[in-house]
């Protein structure tokens, strides 16, 4: 085989590889969308407790205001009470501080209901929170999985790169021109090994074409290049491949 074809095989395999790299590249990032969507899932009731919790704080503060408000009129109207000049007016303040009395009274039953759901929210948070941690932990070091597994494709493409250019500097252009057409189009697999049958036939091992025995005898010579006329790839022979029957029939 030629010292070139040999390149060609190299040059294959670095292809096929970077291709292989390149694709698990663009597969991680939805599969990271996957996992957070999955986690942002399963920690939507979670969340939807500290959600409910704030809204019920904030409720509970606006009780508390409106409570105060209240109390502080009701106590103007129990000291209006002791300078009421006649009945009428006496009847007027008696009634607000009724009024006043009943909404203070309600606010007080609202707060109470206010407090036990914060208190039952709160308990429910921390019930769950060792889960929630341990499944956010989960996630993260998924995640960062995936950030390490990035940098390492990424340095290991820069190599592969670095060395594809040493090898294609020892390819005649014509023929990388060829490899490269066909390396493009087969995601790095430009080459396919024909294999020898009795009779001195071969075969292309990647489409399984029958390879008329002038064309294979050629291959094996590994002087020039030729292409599988069904498949396009490049045809190579490697001799350590070679039966004793077929080593006869040469």
């Amino acid at each position: 085989m030629s010292p070139e074809l040999l390149k060609l095989i190299q040059l294959q395999d670095i292809d096929v590889k970077v291709f292989e790299l390149t694709d698990r590249l663009d597969a991680i990032p939805a599969e990271r969308r996957q996992i957070e969507d999955l986690f942002r899932q399963q920690a939507a009731e979670y969340l939807g407790l500290e959600d409910v919790l704030a809204s019920s704080r904030e409720h509970r503060t606006r009780i508390d205001e409106d409570l105060a408000t209240y109390e502080q009129t009701h106590e103007k109207f129990k000291s209006d009470l002791m300078r009421v000049q006649n009945t009428k007016e006496y009847a007027t303040v008696i009634r607000e501080i009724d009024a006043t009395k009943k909404a203070i009274s309600a606010l007080e039953t609202e707060a109470l209901q206010v407090m036990e759901r914060i208190e039952s929210t709160e308990k429910e948070i921390t019930d769950r929170a060792p889960e929630f941690a341990e499944r956010r932990a989960e996630v993260d070091s998924l995640l960062a999985a995936f950030d390490s597994e990035v940098s390492g494709i990424e340095a290991e493409l820069v190599e592969l790169r670095a060395n594809r250019e040493v090898i294609s500097a020892e390819v005649a252009v014509a023929m990388l021109r060829v490899y490269d057409r066909i390396a493009q189009t087969r995601k790095g697999r430009a080459m396919s090994e024909a294999r020898g049958e009795i009779g001195g036939k071969g075969r292309c091992s990647a489409c399984n074409m029958a390879l008329r025995p002038q064309v294979f005898s050629d291959i094996r010579r590994g002087n020039e290049l030729i292409v599988c006329d069904n498949c396009n790839r490049i045809l190579f022979y490697r001799p350590e491949q070679e039966t004793p029957a077929e080593a006869g029939a040469s």
